[in-house]
């Protein structure tokens, strides 16, 4: 344990030292920042944006340099990961405009405008989908729940990759030469891929028809007809467990699978134990209990 203890200080003080890390709280007067803009307009290309759960919507934002975006989740009580961590962090509008942003851990009610190539987009709930333009490309969708579709750019080329996400609608629209794996619609609405080509297209549950599209290369996928009864809302499949002949299917499935939940998975201390004083050349005795987030 103190092992790693130490090797976990020992990160922590290397990301420090190479970047920063800017709050944005919009319900608390003492947060050095109030809105994401605001927080973006001071940052430095690498820095950390830390956006705090608030009962307050976020203003639209746009990542117009290389950052990363981190917020605490969705659906943080059903997942009883931190008694404190309750509030998620909802924002009206995102576009990403510089290579390599990260996003994590936010409820982004308008689409989520990606311009930006190698941009990665992880545990987040795309409440109107995510949009790639044509010139963003090489981007990693991934572990998000998302009441829209992907692409929507009809003339976006690839290449991307778009695995364990759970998906309220068609799941592709418009996405050409990417990898498409491991993801789970829950309604219907049509066909689950249109204007879609040259795609490798393996281990997802679809709802409806899957559309071969031009040149698409469909393997080991399944329809949710076979796997599910009365699925009537978003909540339902997240308590549906697999039958055994189809557990590699699915956004629960693969390598990387999905969580319910946007905190980034690792080591997270969930009670500190620090004495109030010690003698003068004594040891402080401190306690650390770390967990991992689900």
């Amino acid at each position: 344990m103190n092992k790693t203890i130490l090797l976990l200080a020992a990160l922590c003080s290397a990301t420090v030292a190479n970047a920063g890390f800017l709050r944005v709280n919009n319900v608390d007067a003492s947060a050095p920042y109030q809105q994401i803009n605001a927080a973006v307009a001071d940052a430095a290309e690498g820095d950390t944006i830390l956006v705090e759960g608030s009962t307050v919507d976020y203003e639209e934002a746009t990542l117009d340099k290389r950052l990363v975006l981190i917020g605490p989740g969705y659906w943080l009580r059903e997942n009883g990961i931190g008694t404190e961590a309750t509030q998620t962090a909802i924002i009206n509008g995102l576009t990403t405009k510089a290579a390599g942003s990260a996003i994590m851990g936010v409820y982004v009610v308008n689409t989520i405008q990606v311009e930006g190539e190698r941009t990665v987009i992880n545990r987040c709930y795309a409440q109107n989908g995510i949009s790639i333009s044509e010139t963003a490309n090489n981007c990693i969708i991934r572990q998000n729940f998302i009441t829209g579709d992907v692409g929507s750019g009809y003339n976006h080329s690839g290449y991307h990759q778009i695995t364990n996400n759970i998906f309220g609608t068609i799941s592709c629209k418009g996405v050409n030469n990417c990898y498409i794996a491991y993801n789970t619609e829950y309604t219907w609405r049509g066909a689950s891929f249109w204007n879609s080509a040259n795609n490798k297209i393996e281990h997802n549950i679809f709802f409806g028809n899957m559309d071969d599209g031009d040149g698409n290369d469909y393997a080991d996928n399944a329809t949710v007809g076979e796997l599910f009864k009365d699925i009537t809302t978003d909540r339902d499949v997240l308590n549906t467990v697999l039958s055994g002949e189809t557990a590699d299917k699915g956004a629960f499935a693969g390598d990387s699978p999905y969580v319910i939940s946007g905190i980034p998975a690792g080591p997270m201390i969930e009670e500190l134990v620090v004495p109030a004083s010690v003698e003068e050349g004594s040891m402080m005795e401190v306690t650390i209990k770390l967990g991992k987030a689900k």
